[in-house]
């Protein structure tokens, strides 16, 4: 008898269990990897409807009715709210609720210091604010956040420092301050030009003696790295070196070249024997060379550099031509000047993809690059190797899908239909006229067309999709069963501000 009690119990605990783990899945479900990347830490979403913007919550619920002008999204639990024709905004918490009853003539959005910057009225003065509305620091303007610190100006127009206390850190006798940018690698692995660093700063100042002015480049105690009597101008660090250009005179006359330096400012290499900069990547340079543009059209006059000074590559005579915004991390698009067609070549000049295509695009977060002959598309890894073709009107990166699909896009008369396909080309969904991507937009004068890739429908996420119903053009975003999600769906929007993480 006791034994079957115990099985009795046992049982009965199991299926206790079992119906606790079944409602916490009911009730959380897929949509709450959705909500934890659309909406955000905030848990608040910034929707249209008609021509005013408001806030909903994970749940669908309106929090701040359709009623702004304009607002930002959340960051850091309060967002800025815009009055019309963006000449007054003012600060809401979470709950819809304003904060300070100030309106500002412009206002920034408080950082991880909890600090913010506003401006009361057109051409007054700035305030560095905390948390609570209270002004911290007052100047004739207030800069970008450096590290923990605020580029400022002062009355008479000079530049300096300021802690998040209202702390000068560096008085203000510099005609001029800068950030410097630098690399930095994202979430996802993507190399970005985002990155300041926070212990440079390049300062413009004029000197006493001679009238001129004098760029430099200072660290945090404002000691002079590297200076330059006549111009300085830096492009971007890629770890501890920076491309710089610089001027020297030649017969008295000023001639500008191209150099490296480290982060004191000590030279790498004397100088690049080039004309003008093409592309700065975290693994390379490319330079133009000769007395011909880049951008100016066909030629071959081309050369890459490492960030120690060596040349890796020397397309001068080759025949190629890099595309402009066509440069990689590992490979550029080039055409063939006689065939005129595209191809793409390594860092070492060998053939990815030989120049026989109408179009290449860089390869994406899979390593293809989707090329076009045609009718067809092909998309193609880095080893040449075609891994799976398409006759389509168009098909999208998988960059646009975070590299998890790629978007067959068809024109069928007045109406788009889709294919989504795996990585290795297999249809995964197909999309009737019901949804919308896209269009296909005219190319002037030329009777083609191409695919115009909505700007909220190029956003995926963990098996999301942003897309618009065909019929009454409203914002939809459909789990990975291809369902709209309820609180996007509980009413319609013409718009939704998608977080940059869907970016």
């Amino acid at each position: 008898m006791k034994r079957f009690l115990s099985l009795l119990l046992l049982t009965v605990m199991v299926l206790s269990c079992a119906a606790v783990f079944s409602s916490c899945k009911k009730k959380g479900g897929d949509d709450d990897v959705l909500a934890a990347r659309l909406f955000g830490d905030d848990g608040l979403l910034l929707v249209k409807k008609g021509d005013k913007w408001g806030f909903i919550n994970k749940k669908g619920k309106v929090i701040v009715p359709c009623e702004l002008y304009y607002a930002e999204p959340f960051v850091n639990g309060v967002a800025i709210v815009y009055e019309t024709d963006f000449t007054s905004c003012y600060y809401i918490n979470k709950k819809g609720d304003r904060l300070f009853d100030r309106s500002f003539y412009r206002a920034t959005e408080f950082d991880d210091n909890e600090r913010a910057v506003v401006i009361q009225t057109n051409g007054g003065s700035s305030e560095l604010i905390d948390r609570n509305g209270e002004a911290i620091f007052t100047a004739k303007s207030i800069g970008r956040n450096w590290n923990g610190k605020y580029l400022f100006t002062n009355d008479e127009g000079r530049m300096g420092v300021v802690d998040l206390n209202g702390n000068i850190v560096l008085e203000p006798v510099y005609d001029c301050l800068y950030l410097i940018s630098k690399f930095e690698t994202n979430e996802q692995g993507k190399t970005t030009e985002n990155g300041v660093m926070g212990d440079r700063l390049f300062a413009e100042c004029t000197d006493e003696d001679t009238g001129n002015g004098v760029l430099c480049m200072i660290d945090s105690a404002g000691n002079i790295l590297c200076s330059d009597e006549y111009e300085l101008n830096f492009a971007i660090f890629s770890g501890d070196v920076a491309l710089v250009r610089k001027t020297k005179l030649d017969d008295f006359n000023i001639v500008y070249y191209y150099t490296l330096i480290d982060r004191d400012g000590r030279s790498v290499v004397d100088e690049l024997q080039v004309n003008e900069v093409a592309e700065i990547r975290p693994g390379y340079l490319a330079f133009s060379v000769g007395n011909v543009s880049v951008w100016s059209g066909n030629h071959d006059q081309f050369v890459l550099y490492d960030w120690s000074g060596n040349m890796i590559l020397d397309l001068r005579g080759s025949g190629y031509y890099p595309i402009a915004s066509s440069f990689g991390e590992n490979e550029f698009v080039v055409k063939d000047r006689e065939t005129n067609k595209y191809g793409m070549l390594d860092l070492r000049g060998e053939t990815v993809i030989p120049c026989e295509f109408d179009e290449v695009i860089l390869p994406d977060a899979n390593g293809c690059a989707v090329c076009k002959k045609g009718g067809t598309f092909y998309v193609i890894n880095r080893k040449g190797e075609t891994v799976f073709e398409k006759t389509c009107d168009d098909l999208t990166t998988s960059d646009n899908f975070s590299g998890e699909y790629y978007l067959a896009c068809y024109k069928d008369g007045e109406k788009e239909t889709y294919e989504l396909l795996d990585t290795t080309g297999e249809t995964v969904r197909t999309f009737g006229s019901e949804y919308s991507f896209g269009n296909f937009e005219q190319v002037a004068g030329s009777g083609e067309t191409y695919f115009d890739l909505d700007y909220y429908c190029r956003n995926y996420a963990d098996g999301y999709f942003v897309v618009r119903d065909a019929e009454s053009n409203k914002i939809l975003v459909l789990n990975h069963k291809f369902k709209p999600v309820k609180a996007i769906k509980s009413a319609s929007y013409d718009a939704i501000r998608l977080p940059d993480v869907f970016n």
